[in-house]
């Protein structure tokens, strides 16, 4: 676990969204660092938030190991930088330029188009095992957050949100409990279930103390 606040001062990103920019951990070529974008625009998670997204990552990534990668800690330091430490997911050559491209549209139009052709069926086989498991609503579907891997296995390199609230009031959720609750039981190896339930039940935890500490 990384203990120091993470500074990207001088380090070149790897990858950039509306929210966040990722880079490769200076200390541990095997880990990407993804750092929150700090505006006026964007809404800031809470740190419940933000630990309910490490605990809901890791299980997806426990249930699917092959199509989600690990994530090892999402913390916020204490001048209010948030971060979440990850498996590194190397890019490959159509994913670089997906990257470079993100302020050129045409550009941009024409690589999403060959990505398509060359994993569009893997991404809506993973999208449609993520929506088994009960994430249809916050999935990122575009083309930059998926990756095949060396092994050929198309990778969701997006972690995901637990819950969010809107007009300053509670909207539930981010995934189907009823769902991810029987993918977790169906799981063939016994320390997966346990991971997993512990994961649901401290993240279903932050959860209630956040809803109750909005209806105060």
């Amino acid at each position: 676990m990384r203990l120091e606040r993470f500074n990207s001062e001088g380090l070149e990103p790897i990858g950039e969204g509306e929210e966040k920019i990722v880079f490769l951990d200076p200390k541990n070529k095997e880990r990407v660092i993804a750092e929150a974008k700090e505006s006026d625009f964007l809404e800031r998670e809470t740190p419940r938030q933000l630990k309910g997204r490490y605990y809901l990552t890791q299980i997806v990534h426990l249930l699917l190991p092959e199509n989600i990668p690990a994530v090892y800690q999402a913390s916020e330091s204490l001048d209010g930088l948030q971060s979440v430490d990850a498996q590194h997911i190397p890019h490959t050559e159509s994913h670089k330029q997906l990257v470079g491209a993100r302020h050129l549209y045409k550009e941009r139009i024409a690589i999403e188009e060959e990505v398509a052709k060359e994993i569009g069926k893997e991404i809506h086989d993973l999208n449609s095992k993520l929506a088994d498991l009960g994430f249809y609503l916050e999935i990122d579907d575009d083309l930059v957050n998926y990756i095949k891997d060396e092994k050929g296995n198309v990778q969701y390199i997006e972690t995901f949100k637990p819950w969010e609230f809107k007009d300053k009031g509670y909207s539930g959720v981010l995934f189907d409990e009823k769902l991810l609750r029987k993918a977790i039981g169906e799981a063939t190896d016994e320390q997966v279930r346990k991971k997993c339930n512990s994961h649901l039940e401290r993240l279903l935890t932050l959860f209630k103390e956040e809803e109750q500490e909005l209806k105060k």
